[in-house]
């Protein structure tokens, strides 16, 4: 077994002046930290800082978020909202008109003026345009959040690595181009102006379409039963002329992928209160990283969320990204070291002897995407 070196002096501290550079808490606060000489020691000017909210209750709430000497998007658009409302209208009309007939109209009738009247009204929701800017008004699911007293502080790996990323996705477009296409070359030849192109090209997708009509039916019919198998006569045709429709896909944009962080540590205490202090921020990764059940355990609240710092001498350090809060995905812990017997230290008393190494891993992911404008105030 190894014994604490009790007399081993502070690692990192000969010849360097002592320097108290942890962030100010508030009362009540509990600071656990990894190594004991974090903010002290030199090469421990720059850390990471941990800060834990818990979830505190849930609510509507309505955020409105001013931009004075800006025009709204919608009146920039020519009145996005108010055209939008326009089209509903329109297509309301011909659906009431229709559910007469099934006697049904006044609860379509309804629908249309709530539609037709909260759309045209949008844009002075949500917008309000002025000379002097706009204020924008966003209404969602707020949570409360309250600070735990924990925080934890802990040594710089040594590299931070974070991703951006936005997920796009192949959209086929092929049945409106053609949609559009056939309507544009019937109207040139109602006018005398088609071509044998134009002709030859509503022939081609009026015969494709035959075609995939025809498979269909012969399938529906059970005609593979007795040929051996289903017959699209569109692949037959498409074979022998060596000639398709082409697919008219567009990468369409869909949402922002979250960020995601790893973090790992390497423990390996030297006295017995950085041991306490190691098992501590452990159990305390672990303990708000899973939910905590309500209602005499017949529903669980979320995890909490973690706040990521990076630290320079107590101050926020500009040069690497900020972090929103984040939801704590993994927490993986290694007791004993990779290779060799299992070392432990020997300890007084029957609690048993902690091992002389630790490894944690963390990973995190962020709980709110990004968009330009958080990039710009430095995520």
């Amino acid at each position: 077994m190894a014994a604490f070196q009790a007399q081993q002096p502070e690692r990192g501290t000969e010849g360097f002046d002592s320097i108290e550079s942890l962030p100010a808490l508030s009362s009540g606060s509990q600071i656990f930290r990894y190594p004991q000489t974090l903010g002290q020691a030199a090469e421990y000017r720059s850390y990471m800082g941990f800060d834990i909210f818990d979830s505190a209750g849930h609510s509507l709430d309505t955020n409105q978020i001013s931009n004075q000497g800006k025009v709204a998007p919608a009146a920039e658009e020519g009145g996005f909202f108010s055209s939008m409302g326009s089209a509903l209208s329109t297509g309301y009309n011909w659906v009431t008109t229709t559910a007469k007939d099934l006697q049904i109209g006044e609860q379509f009738a309804s629908m249309q003026a709530n539609i037709t009247t909260n759309t045209n009204g949008a844009g002075a929701q949500m917008n309000t345009a002025t000379g002097s800017g706009y204020t924008q008004e966003r209404t969602g699911l707020g949570v409360t959040n309250k600070k735990m007293p924990e925080s934890i502080y802990l040594y710089m790996p040594s590299n931070i690595i974070t991703n951006y990323g936005a997920t796009y996705t192949d959209t086929d477009f092929s049945g409106y181009v053609g949609a559009m296409d056939a309507i544009s070359g019937l109207g040139q030849l109602a006018t005398g102006e088609g071509t044998e192109g134009i002709k030859s090209g509503i022939l081609k997708t009026a015969a494709r379409g035959y075609m995939e009509k025809g498979s269909a039916m012969m399938k529906d019919a059970g005609v593979g039963k007795f040929t051996g198998g289903d017959v699209d006569v569109k692949a037959v045709a498409e074979a022998s002329t060596r000639n398709v429709a082409n697919p008219m896909m567009i990468n369409m944009f869909k949402s922002v992928s979250r960020r995601t962080f790893e973090f790992s540590y390497s423990f390996m205490p030297i006295s017995p209160e950085e041991t306490d202090q190691i098992y501590n921020i452990i159990k305390i990764f672990k303990k708000y990283s899973m939910p905590k059940r309500t209602d005499g355990g017949r529903f669980v609240d979320f995890p909490a969320e973690f706040l990521i710092s990076f630290y320079y001498n107590g101050n926020i350090n500009t040069y690497l990204p900020k972090i929103f809060k984040c939801a704590c995905t993994s927490v993986d812990v290694t007791y004993g070291g990779e290779a060799g017997p299992f070392v432990v230290f020997k300890t007084p008393g029957d609690k048993g002897s902690p091992p002389v190494s630790l490894k944690l891993a963390l990973k995190f992911t962020e709980t709110q995407i990004l968009t330009r404008e958080e990039i710009e105030a430095g995520y």
